[in-house]
């Protein structure tokens, strides 16, 4: 397996997300949003930990075409690398494109355009599950003997290069608009206009865009999100709640070839047109309108800072490292990672299921600090086994007292402990 560039990339997307949160209070303009933020991360953090388990087998699927199937072989490393590069970028804005013309592949990408913000935390913001689609584009060119080292290469070269721009801090770069994707090109990508929807594909190069008719500059200043706003932190329901309005649909669709065409036609069609969800004609595409939000305490908000900062920190040495864990160590911590950003969504909305699920999750962390005290002594040691516990008693007070916020009385949790 190659390395994972994504990986090895994270301390300079903090550091370009802090840089750009620097420039913006300098400017004055308001570009970030803690709860839209750490949404953000949460869904990129939920890509990269499962990905640990999906990554093998699609890029396996790659492997096995190429050792069987490939056609050509080339023999001048430069031509190779240039076909590589080429070949990725122009897979990559039909992959992009189709994901935004057919329903089911949106469900799987939508996750990225939810966010009624633009700025370096969205480039993070990436769906878990469109691997399943984007690799049947990327097949071709294993079959002309793209090799597998040089494909994952450049699909990461691709990858990273996206992540700049998604910002607002950088204006329009003249003739470069003409050839290479832009802040200011991608903007109208994510943009809900109704003369940017589905525009500027491209991934490092525009030209395909020119080519294919869906290039479009930056006129008016772009609203974000998407069309229907998705309204909430929840980043595992980020990833499902399309599936669950496609499923919607098909069950109020009359006609049965019709259910099974509603899957493969361009979001917001319809049979019939005056029950469509999410017409692309609709005047809310036009209005701007009051973002998404909810308000906490100071205090609260710093809890989930300082919890969330260790989730990161343990993700991102996952990471680095999933190949020496044991699958059962591995499976528990990618699943108590998802736990947290579960429970911060569930926060962020004052959910009662959060607060349960917090008082669940601190528990559960120092019986599993403790475990990992008795299988691993030599390395997690007795005071930092203290340390850790006494962390968590001290956030479980602090945390209970805000229960108010999510309708939970002193009397109520006595009634329960009864």
């Amino acid at each position: 397996m190659t390395k994972n560039y994504i990986a090895l990339a994270i301390p300079g997307f903090f550091t370009f997300i802090l840089a750009e949160y620097l420039v913006a209070r300098w400017q004055k303009k308001q570009y970030y949003r803690f709860n839209d933020a750490v949404t953000d991360l949460s869904c990129g953090l939920g890509q990269q930990l499962i990905g640990i388990f999906l990554k093998s087998f699609l890029f396996g699927i790659y492997v096995y075409v190429y050792t069987n199937f490939a056609v050509f072989h080339f023999s001048s490393e430069l031509i190779a690398w240039t076909v590589a590069f080429i070949g990725v970028d122009f897979c990559y804005y039909w992959w992009h494109r189709m994901s935004h013309q057919v329903n089911f592949m949106w469900a799987l990408h939508v996750v990225h355009h939810q966010s009624e913000e633009y700025n370096f935390a969205v480039a993070l913001r990436q769906a878990w599950f469109t691997g399943f689609t984007s690799i049947v584009f990327y097949l071709p060119l294993a079959f002309i003997g793209v090799t597998p080292g040089k494909f994952a290469t450049m699909a990461a070269v691709s990858t990273l290069y996206q992540f700049w721009i998604h910002t607002r801090t950088v204006g329009k770069l003249g003739f470069l608009e003409w050839v290479i994707n832009t802040p200011a090109l991608h903007r109208v990508h994510h943009a809900r206009n109704r003369e940017y929807l589905d525009k500027n594909h491209g991934a490092t190069l525009i030209v395909w865009d020119i080519i294919f008719g869906t290039y479009c500059q930056e006129q008016q200043e772009p609203l974000y999100g998407t069309v229907k706003p998705y309204g909430s932190w929840n980043p595992i329901w980020a990833n499902f709640h399309y599936w669950r309005d496609l499923i919607e649909q098909t069950r109020h669709t009359k006609r049965f070839i019709d259910k099974i065409k509603l899957w493969f036609m361009y979001p917001g069609w319809s049979a019939e047109p005056t029950d469509a969800v999410e017409r692309k004609d609709s005047t809310e595409i036009e209005t701007p309108r009051i973002r998404y939000d909810t308000r906490l305490p100071i205090g609260l908000n710093l809890y989930i800072a300082l919890h969330y900062i260790p989730t990161l920190l343990i993700s991102t040495i996952v990471l680095f490292y999933s190949a020496a864990m044991s699958q059962f160590e591995l499976l528990l911590t990618v699943l108590m990672m998802l736990l947290t950003v579960l429970i911060v969504g569930g926060i962020f909305e004052k959910r009662f299921w959060a607060f349960a699920l917090e008082v669940f999750r601190l528990c559960l962390f120092s019986i599993v600090a403790v475990w990992i005290n008795l299988q691993y002594s030599t390395v997690f040691d007795r005071y930092y086994l203290f340390t850790t516990v006494l962390f968590l008693v001290i956030s479980a007070a602090w945390f209970t007292s805000y229960r108010k916020l999510f309708g939970i009385s002193t009397a109520v949790l006595r009634e329960k402990k009864c």
